[in-house]
């Protein structure tokens, strides 16, 4: 009955019997069968439609993606959409597999797609979400603005649905990280087990000035890895804020978690474990981890070329060092740590005229940041130049007067104010 069932499928509705096998496929057998189904849909005179092809591949394509055959299944997700471009659930999945293999940019684009099509505006949403976090992970805060307006354009904007995407930006874009990390807590209070939530508060705690919230940035990502539904996610970051702290054996454990959790080697992958490298003073081989990673500089991350720099720096290739990172401020003109990272290398040669010039581009490109103002002050503290080093605080906290920058700001000239 089953074998007559899937004939008359096969010669009456291909598409319907494709979904099924998709559906059902959960041995590499499975697969196997699947495949030869639409290999026998391509041989068919006349050949099936497109739009049935479509259906068809994008079947296969999330066969795969449950089986962590993360590669095939782009494939068959970009055969699906060469057959039909307007069918919204190959793109969907399209830009949640390329979210997982870590090509963040290729996510944005197809989730943008996504939006545009004739969806329902559940999925529309669905779309516009998950491309901010797409944004994110790219480190791209002006993609994450763009995204954020767009939905609050949308004439379906439920707030609640966007309370940690709107922290996000908060922390990332307008760097007012207090409101961010009170604005998960405020959910958090309520929803304890969202794992999404404790992420992005660790998040949050993480891209604090100095030290002084690590500790709860890693408390925050092991929550959110023993919440309900985790992602791979927080056991890498977790893995590496523990190799900051010189955790190392804590750090590998984590990443190995997440490891087992992703099943893929992704750029993200060897990235956190570069970082572990780097912080365990394994130089070299941190360095041949994150040249892999920045062999594709399309798919690269501003803070990938900062690790770079960090790692060439504790070779003693400071020179090396600065270039990388001048070369990564022209892919990431708004990422101002990179202008940070710069001033504080050229400090270390004796070159402070170039040093501080490094810190007023920073201050230019992103105005509410607070590393070039706080690194540029303490530079001109130490020469004793303090009027100076008055304005610039100052200027920080005039401008962003309600960022962690700004505290920081504060505290230097409270003890200033001490010492004359």
């Amino acid at each position: 009955l089953g074998e007559l069932a899937n004939y008359v499928y096969e010669t009456t509705q291909p598409a319907v019997l494709a979904s099924y096998l998709g559906l059902v496929a959960k041995t590499p057998e499975d697969l196997s069968s699947l495949s030869t189904y639409l290999r026998r849909m391509l041989a068919l005179d006349p050949k099936p439609d497109d739009s049935v092809l479509a259906v068809a591949y994008e079947a296969y394509g999330s066969a795969l993606i449950r089986q962590d055959k993360a590669d095939e299944a782009l494939v068959a997700f970009d055969r699906s959409m060469s057959y039909d471009p307007s069918f919204g659930l190959a793109v969907l999945n399209a830009a949640s597999a390329n979210f997982r293999t870590g090509d963040y940019k290729r996510s944005v684009e197809l989730y943008q797609s996504a939006f545009k099509m004739k969806l329902p505006d559940a999925i529309r949403s669905s779309a516009l979400r998950r491309r901010i976090g797409a944004e994110s992970n790219r480190e791209n805060s002006s993609g994450m603005e763009k995204a954020l307006q767009e939905a609050h354009a949308f004439p379906k904007y439920d707030r609640r649905q966007y309370d940690y995407q709107e922290a996000i930006v908060v922390a990332f874009c307008d760097y007012e990280e207090t409101r961010a990390v009170a604005m998960l807590r405020d959910t958090l209070l309520l929803h304890p087990e969202s794992a999404n939530h404790w992420l992005f508060l660790g998040n949050a705690y993480r891209v604090r000035p100095g030290t002084r919230y690590r500790n709860d940035a890693i408390d925050a990502f092991r929550r959110s890895a023993s919440a309900s539904s985790p992602t791979y996610f927080p056991y890498f970051n977790l893995a590496a804020m523990l190799a900051e702290k010189g955790e190392f054996e804590q750090a590998l454990a984590a990443y190995n978690n997440g490891k087992q959790m992703l099943k893929l080697e992704t750029p993200y992958t060897r990235t956190t474990l570069a970082s572990i490298f780097y912080h365990k003073g394994e130089y070299r081989a941190a360095e041949d981890l994150i040249r892999q990673v920045l062999v594709k500089p399309q798919n690269a991350m501003p803070s990938q070329y900062q690790l770079l720099g960090g790692i060439l720096e504790r070779q003693g290739r400071v020179d090396e060092a600065i270039a990388t990172i001048r070369s990564a401020q022209k892919l990431f003109p708004a990422y101002c740590a990179l202008y940070d990272e710069a001033g504080k290398l050229l400090l270390k040669q004796q070159r402070t005229q170039e040093a501080f010039a490094e810190f007023d581009r920073g201050i230019a490109a992103v105005k509410k940041c607070g590393l070039p103002y706080i690194s540029h002050a303490r530079a001109l503290i130490e020469m004793k130049r303090l009027p100076e080093a008055r304005a610039k605080l100052d200027a920080l906290i005039k401008i962003a007067p309600t960022s962690d920058g700004a505290e920081e700001a504060k505290e230097i000239l409270a003890t200033l104010g001490k010492t004359g």
